[in-house]
């Protein structure tokens, strides 16, 4: 493969012309739409229409839902959920936080905060998660293990953990308010055990 400075000039104002052509369909569609709703055609400038352009390829939409579109068994991502149940990754947590917080409006307390009550309560926690599973309609089941770590860590706050969950959620505040990078997209679920995490659309 050989190039020369004529070759290269000749791609290059291949690009530029079709970038121009972009340009100008751009720029009637926006002009269709601002008489559309009665603002002025020239509402938005040349340069913002020319920048835009020059970034489309890095735009993304993000349309998030809410906490009770994922709360509600109506409305929830069962399938996906189902999916990460089966496959073992980090939202097998994300089932026991929902159950914990069944288990915390039943008993009035965290499982595992009580020495004595630990086996007690790993069979509660079971309980509660099988019923929220039942509930989603998901048949796939959370492991033992997974339950017992649950108890075992008692509600406990670590500060390392505070810290990098706390960072993270300032992270995503400036992507939003800046408009820059594409934010988190839905549920986050961090695993300080194995410093692994995932996103997922519930």
């Amino acid at each position: 493969m050989t190039s020369d400075s004529a070759r290269y000039i000749q791609l290059l104002q291949v690009y530029q012309e079709k970038a121009k052509q972009d340009i100008e369909a751009v720029k009637r569609r926006a002009k269709q739409l601002l008489r559309s709703v009665g603002k002025a055609e020239d509402s938005i400038s040349d340069d913002e229409i020319k920048m835009f352009c020059k970034n489309a390829s890095f735009l993304r939409v993000v349309r998030c839902r809410s906490l009770r579109d994922e709360y509600s068994p109506s409305t929830a991502n069962c399938e996906g959920l189902a999916m990460h149940l089966e496959s073992a990754d980090e939202l097998t947590y994300y089932v026991l936080l929902r159950a914990v917080e069944r288990f915390r409006e039943k008993h009035g307390r965290l499982p595992g905060v009580l020495d004595d009550q630990m086996d007690a309560d790993v069979s509660l926690l079971k309980s509660c998660t099988s019923t929220f599973l039942q509930e989603l309609a998901i048949t796939t089941t959370v492991n033992d293990d997974c339950i017992h770590e649950m108890c075992r860590y008692g509600g406990a706050e670590l500060h390392s953990m505070a810290s990098f969950l706390g960072g993270t959620a300032g992270h995503e505040v400036v992507k939003l308010v800046t408009h820059q990078f594409v934010p988190f997209n839905n549920t986050f679920v961090y695993n300080g055990m194995t410093g692994s995490s995932v996103t997922a659309q519930l």
